[in-house]
């Protein structure tokens, strides 16, 4: 059906490239914080021992990133999947959006380890 799939095209292009878009240096900072915050979760479900404190840190990161709209290229990839046209745009901003929650989780995982090393802590390499 041809309304079907203007539909899905507009959901798809409304969540990826949206109307009030700014550009790749939104998309990017965007995903980096997302990709900090996904990182942070997994860190905090790998470094806790109590399962509540796990919960909480999975919770409050993931719930984070989702309230303040960043982007996250696991949820994008289904909103770009969901297109049936794709628009160079479209896959500009997608690998925007990769490179960006890499990137983020990345530099949170130096400041960790930057932080931890300077507290001259011997077990850093065993909690990352």
């Amino acid at each position: 059906n041809a309304d079907f799939k203007a539909y899905l095209d507009g959901v798809a292009y409304g969540k990826i490239l949206g109307d009030s878009f700014n550009g790749y240096m939104k998309s990017f900072l965007y995903s980096m914080a997302c990709g900090a915050l996904v990182y942070l979760a997994i860190l905090s479900f790998k470094c806790f021992k109590l399962t509540v404190l796990k919960i909480i840190g999975i919770v409050i990161s993931i719930g984070t990133f989702v309230y303040f709209g960043f982007f996250h290229c696991v949820a994008n990839a289904f909103y770009f999947a969901m297109s049936i046209s794709f628009d160079y745009r479209m896959i500009t901003y997608f690998l925007v959006n990769i490179f960006g929650n890499f990137v983020g989780a990345l530099i949170l995982n130096f400041i960790i380890l930057g932080i931890l090393a300077l507290l001259k802590n011997k077990k850093y390499k065993e909690v990352l």
